[in-house]
């Protein structure tokens, strides 16, 4: 029964490009970085996507056919940040602890 489920949290999950991300060669993504050299991070259609852990780590599971096909599954890791108000975009002045999630 799903009425019975509670949402505890939410976030969104950003991917770092470090390597292409797609199998198909037209329409994978190629790996980008920022003016200092670090990988960037985007937002991206994880489609289905289901928790779960491996080996004491955290990792998602999702499908997204338009790069992949939509018969294949893809699993990442999810690596977790700590980081203040005042880290995050927009500038909020503050020091409250949030975290950010990417894979």
């Amino acid at each position: 029964d799903q009425d019975s489920f509670e949402t505890l949290t939410q976030t969104t999950l950003l991917l770092e490009r470090d390597v292409s991300y797609g199998t198909r060669k037209k329409t994978a993504l190629p790996p980008r970085k920022d003016e200092n050299g670090k990988f960037l991070r985007m937002h991206q259609e994880f489609d289905d996507p289901r928790l779960f852990f491996y080996d004491g780590r955290l990792w998602v599971l999702y499908r997204n056919g338009p790069l992949f096909g939509y018969k294949d599954q893809i699993h990442n890791p999810i690596h977790f940040e700590k980081v203040t108000a005042s880290e995050e975009e927009g500038g909020i002045d503050g020091g409250n602890p949030n975290f950010v999630a990417y894979v």
